[in-house]
């Protein structure tokens, strides 16, 4: 049982954030949900004797489901006991101006390989699409909004190999990666069974990936 675990957890201080309560909830989940906070608050109110549980059900969660004004009221009580109620002009008072602080993580020799052939492999897929016939292309390119999926992938890992968006990535491609890749180009387009490109057209198109990957050597910054 979590409430239990969380309840014999020993701890110097102990506190809760809630949230606006749910309008769909009901009654009698609330309280026994408020008699749960005020439990692992380590409240009188909320211990496990069997004395406390009748009082509880008795003076505050039975009235309050019945919404009499008394049970009401000693909920209140309560609340006002445990609780500290701020809204959004309360904080905007409360906390400092923001600071931040930007820390560059410089990726290892692994992570730095392995995330540039990520994005090799995805300006290879734009490049050959936009070479080859336009509809049979496009089905495949990371631009067709059909390919959502692929291009969420593709930009989430960019982002988490990007060093903080500041263009400090080096570009080291895999050979092997690369043949591979040049590799399944050849084999997705031999697959096509109303293939309109020939064989030629196919290596020039991988020919052309290659020229493009070498000329990103070249401009690589020392």
């Amino acid at each position: 049982d979590h409430a239990t675990f969380l309840c014999s957890l020993c701890a110097r201080s102990r506190w809760i954030l809630t949230g606006t309560p749910a309008a769909l909830a009901s009654t009698q989940q609330d309280m026994r949900t408020f008699r749960g906070l005020l439990g692992f608050l380590r409240h009188q109110a909320g211990s496990d004797g069997q004395e406390m549980s009748k009082l509880w059900s008795k003076s505050v969660a039975a009235p309050v489901t019945q919404g009499c004004a008394g049970g009401i009221t000693r909920a209140t009580y309560l609340l006002s006991e445990v609780m500290m109620r701020h809204t959004t002009k309360d904080i905007a008072l409360l906390l400092p101006r923001l600071k931040r602080v930007c820390h560059v993580m410089k990726p290892s020799q692994v992570e730095t390989t392995c995330w540039n052939n990520l994005v090799a492999i995805a300006k290879i897929n734009i490049l050959t699409a936009s070479m080859g016939d336009k509809e049979k292309g496009y089905s495949v390119s990371l631009l067709n909004p059909v390919n959502r999926e692929q291009q969420k992938r593709i930009m989430l890992n960019l982002r988490m190999s990007c060093c903080g968006d500041i263009g400090r990535q080096r570009l080291e491609l895999d050979y092997n990666a690369e043949n591979e890749v040049a590799h399944q180009l050849r084999k997705c387009w031999r697959k096509q069974t109303n293939a309109v490109a020939s064989a030629e057209q196919v290596e020039r198109h991988v020919a052309a990936a290659h020229r493009f990957l070498e000329s990103l050597r070249e401009n690589e910054p020392g």
